[in-house]
Formats: structure tokens, C-alpha cells, sequence
């Protein structure tokens, strides 16, 4: 999807009041699917796919609950004055700004909201992505120790995941942080990624 048409998704989908955040796509509350979906598609730029099948790479795609209700206490919208950091990766799909344009989940409620997919669904596919993303933000235990402590088995597989990081960089990367991040000045970058804390 092009950023113009997530920022137009996200401007017909607030026109009917509902709401919405980005994930790997535009997230909307199960209750306001069908009319989102509606919405998105007599705009003519959108139209509805079937996926039959799921393999590991369209398994994200399969129906969840993100368990970000209610919705506006858990997304960020970074203001252009903010001077936002955003990971190059992020920044290949949108422009700086159009970041500023575009609602984000917090970090610590998205982190929990894989966790809980993973331990209520026995979805294996959110449990890579909470690794991913441990790797990609160089979550540390001290975050998760701030963030994670009202769920003591979200807590445990955080710490867990974190104590496996180094394993996951590949022996021929130059990678020194994460399979994700090469050096301490990007570590320290993401930090100031909106939403992180």
C-alpha cells in the first residue's frame, strides 16, 4: 500500500469516526470492520481480497485482536515539531513527513498486544514478531521491567527474548547490537522513535 492511500484510508476511516493505527497494515477495531472495509472500498482505490491459504508469510493478514482498546490511549501521533526519529526500514515506505500524518501504536501496548495473540491463540507468528521486534528496537531488560511488570508472563518471555539477541545475529553480519541494529548510535536512535516508552 502507498502512503497515499493509507493517508486516505485514514482520512475516510476518521470521517466515520473510527478508529485506526498502523501495524504491518491499517488496524481498525473488529466491531467497525465490515464498515471500514465498506468505506475503504467505494473509495475505488481499495479493493477486498480472500486469502484462502495462509503460509508464514500472509499468517499476520488471518483476523486478530490487537488488544488496543481503547484505541486512542495506545497510538502516538508524532507532531512535526517533535523532530521524531523513525527507522530507516519504516522510511523506505513514507516520508518524514508523512509520519506525522499517521497514527502509530505505543510500543509497550504492541509489544503486550503479540504477546497475549501468542499466549491466547497459540499464534506462533506473533511470537516471531514480538522477537522481531525485541531485535529491531533493542528492547532492553530494564524496558521491559518498566513496561512489562503488570503481566508477569509477558514480562518472562520479554526478558527471555531479550536474553537471546545476540544468538540471533548471524556469525558473518557486521551487526554489533542486534540482527537488526549495527551500531550503539541506531541503538541509541530508536529510543527516540515516538511511542517507545
Amino acid at each position: 500500500m502507498e502512503a497515499a492511500q493509507i493517508q486516505i484510508a485514514l482520512c475516510v476511516l476518521e470521517h466515520a469516526n473510527i478508529d485506526a493505527c498502523l501495524d504491518i497494515e491499517i488496524c481498525v477495531p473488529a466491531k467497525h470492520l465490515e464498515d471500514a472495509e465498506s468505506r475503504l472500498c467505494s473509495t475505488g482505490l481499495f479493493l477486498r481480497e480472500e486469502l484462502a491459504d495462509y503460509n508464514v508469510y500472509t499468517e499476520y493478514k488471518r483476523d486478530r485482536d490487537l488488544y488496543l482498546q481503547p484505541l486512542q490511549k495506545h497510538i502516538v501521533v508524532p507532531k512535526k515539531e517533535d523532530h521524531a526519529e523513525f527507522s530507516p526500514q519504516l522510511l523506505d515506505f513514507v516520508t518524514q513527513e508523512q509520519t506525522t500524518k499517521l497514527p502509530w501504536p505505543r510500543l509497550p501496548q504492541y509489544f503486550t498486544s503479540l504477546c497475549l495473540d501468542y499466549f491466547q491463540n497459540e499464534n506462533a507468528m506473533a511470537r516471531i514478531a514480538a522477537e522481531q521486534l525485541i531485535d529491531g528496537m533493542n528492547i532492553d531488560h530494564a524496558w521491559c521491567e518498566k513496561h512489562l511488570v503488570q503481566n508477569p508472563k509477558i514480562l518472562s518471555l520479554g526478558k527471555r527474548l531479550v536474553d537471546g539477541k545476540t544468538a540471533r545475529i548471524d556469525d558473518f553480519s557486521p551487526n554489533l547490537i542486534t540482527c537488526f541494529i549495527a551500531s550503539e548510535a541506531e541503538a541509541s536512535r530508536l529510543c527516540m522513535i515516538p511511542g517507545y516508552e
